[in-house]
């Protein structure tokens, strides 16, 4: 007789891989280059705390046969920096992380939760085609433009935010908040569609 939860197990143990697979290049992506023994407290604060968890709080063996898998996949190369190894991610670890962006593009859900998701970032003029970048992909998914750095949407939308922060290595220049209100918002409900 077959056991179902063989199947169930199996099927969570892949969804958990392919987590921890995402999480670790997120990590390489959002620092630059990541070694998992030494990493610059600052630069974490950039990483969504679920991140972490999956990437720092796993089992060593677990965490380093991904890491060893992603390395022979060539997503991730090891390298030597200022006599330390550390892992980088490659241009295919990037395309990789838009790919699952893209994946889990924005989608709206039947009821608005009454709840803005608000995103600001200060990115100085030296990035400034990272500046720009980040612009076209947040109106590009759909938030409104309340001033030149600083946009809005209705939906829940940390995914997202997670992995442009990744992408576009901005992690610590933008900060993502959640708000119950935003004043005189009835044209932000009327631009969404929220109100009949």
């Amino acid at each position: 007789m077959n056991n179902g939860g063989g199947v169930e197990q199996r099927a969570r143990s892949k969804i958990f891989r392919g987590a921890l697979k995402t999480a670790i290049l997120q990590v390489a992506a959002t620092v630059g280059i990541l070694s998992l023994a030494v990493v610059a407290p600052n630069t974490l604060k950039a990483i969504p705390r679920e991140t972490l968890n999956l990437v720092f709080n796993r089992r060593k063996n677990s965490r380093n046969v991904t890491i060893s898998r992603l390395v022979k996949e060539g997503f991730l190369t090891r390298e030597h920096h200022r006599g330390t190894r550390v892992l980088r991610i490659t241009s295919k670890g990037l395309r990789y992380l838009e790919h699952e962006r893209q994946k889990h593009a924005l989608k709206r859900p039947g009821k608005w939760d009454r709840h803005w998701r608000i995103v600001a970032f200060d990115i100085g003029e030296k990035r400034r085609k990272t500046r720009d970048a980040l612009r076209r992909e947040l109106r590009s998914a759909g938030f409104f433009r309340l001033q030149d750095s600083m946009w809005v949407y209705p939906f829940p939308c940390e995914d997202f935010i997670a992995l442009l922060k990744a992408d576009l290595r901005v992690g610590k220049d933008i900060l993502y908040v959640v708000a119950r209100e935003i004043e005189n918002d009835a044209f932000l409900q009327k631009h969404f569609r929220l109100v009949a």
